[in-house]
């Protein structure tokens, strides 16, 4: 939410810029329950210490939906064009609660976070996604290209997230 919020406070200072949203593979995992309406947004930006099942699935669509949104209601009015990217599996700080024998082994089988990054910083200075004809865009972190965005985002879904 406070991405949301931050981006809409920064939109005059953002006409002509780019917004890169950071999204995960984990958005298909949020869950079966009907995402169109607003209450399951609501009820997912709650904040709780026991939060319910898929709420990093969902906060990692929301960042998808985001980027579609704004791109559709800004990207011709301001300039703005905004990219989901998936950076991949990274051995970062999100899992220093898992147990140490774990943690061994993401070191060992995800990237490191500077390689984590590159898609990001390419995400923030190539100049070619637009030119690809897919306007609302998510990163491949493995071929650095834009790809379709998923299949839950349809107009229904990111207008009622928005």
């Amino acid at each position: 939410l406070g991405h949301f919020l931050l981006t809409n406070l920064l939109m005059d200072k953002l006409k002509g810029g780019r917004v890169i949203n950071v999204s995960s593979v984990m958005h298909h995992f949020c869950g079966a329950e009907p995402k169109e309406t607003p209450e399951y947004w609501k009820s997912r930006a709650k904040y709780s210490t026991d939060p319910p099942p898929g709420v990093y699935s969902a906060t990692k669509l929301a960042a998808i939906l985001h980027s579609i949104e704004l791109n559709r209601r800004f990207g011709e009015s301001h300039g703005v064009y905004s990219l989901a990217v998936n950076p991949g599996g990274v051995n970062s700080d999100i899992w220093r609660g898992f147990p140490a024998w774990l943690r061994a082994i993401f070191r060992l089988v995800y990237l490191t976070t500077e390689q984590g990054s590159v898609p990001l910083i390419a995400a923030a200075v190539r100049d070619d996604w637009k030119d690809q004809g897919i306007p609302s865009t998510v990163l491949d972190t493995q071929f650095l290209r834009a790809t379709k965005a998923t299949n839950l985002a349809h107009d229904s879904i990111h207008r009622n997230a928005w």
